[in-house]
């Protein structure tokens, strides 16, 4: 075989090597789906733009976990029995022999709701830089053990001169441990349902014990009002807040 037969026996296997990689890579995405590029992939020059409106959809989302702590795991408590806490308007999540606790897949819909209705503000942080910015086309919450997360399907386009650059994903972290919270008070209820007649004070102790969350109880003569603090490892306090019938 001659010299020249052989390099072009190689470009094809590069060539074929390739093709499959790529090929790999996009069969892999779920359907409909592209590979979606994130704040990290920015141009340089627009790293610091891409950053400011990630880290205000991080605020965002911790406005909106707070919020939906202090109402009982709800973002719209409206059509729910609530007790004025001192001014605070608390959800009851069980009274009359049935528990109201919602589901951490309804708390992370409601999230997404909350974050697709108030991410559009960050777009106020960009400074000095020309952008278009796309209609959102999703937002997933995640509710963890050890934090929420969230991905916000946004696409933003840059401009600098005759620089351009687009991200069209985006991520928000706070480490507030509300899915433990949820599977310590899932378990509380379970307790509750079955034994109407007693409140399992002890399991609620034990909880706070297990996972050193700090937990506050006010005795309202009908009604207990449970504060459950968790401090997360960045220094915030998160506190989810409900009342209990009884």
């Amino acid at each position: 075989m001659k010299k020249g037969q052989v390099t072009i026996f190689v470009i094809l296997s590069v060539l074929i090597i390739a093709s499959a990689a790529i090929y790999l890579v996009y069969t892999r995405l779920p359907a409909g789906k592209t590979a979606s590029r994130e704040v990290s992939a920015l141009l340089p020059e627009f790293a610091e733009s891409g950053n400011m409106i990630e880290d205000c959809l991080g605020n965002v989302l911790k406005a909106g976990v707070e919020e939906l702590g202090l109402q009982g795991g709800y973002m719209d408590n409206s059509g729910l029995k609530k007790y004025d806490y001192a001014g605070l308007d608390v959800t009851y999540l069980y009274y009359d022999e049935k528990s109201y606790l919602p589901t951490t897949d309804e708390m992370a819909a409601s999230l997404e709701d909350y974050m697709e209705a108030n991410a559009p503000q960050c777009q106020s942080v960009v400074k000095n830089v020309d952008f278009t910015a796309g209609n959102i086309k999703d937002v997933n919450v995640y509710i963890r053990e050890t934090s929420v997360d969230a991905e916000i399907e946004w696409p933003i386009t840059f401009r600098k001169g005759e620089l351009t650059s687009r991200v069209d994903l985006f991520r928000a972290s706070k480490l507030f441990r509300l899915g433990a919270i949820m599977n310590e008070l899932t378990g509380f209820m379970t307790v509750q349902v079955e034994n109407p007649d007693e409140v399992c004070l002890s399991c609620l102790i034990d909880a706070g014990e297990r996972n050193s969350f700090v937990i506050d109880i006010d005795n309202m003569i009908t009604t207990y009002v449970f504060d459950i603090k968790d401090a997360s490892a960045s220094g915030e306090t998160f506190d989810f807040v409900f009342a209990h019938g009884y």
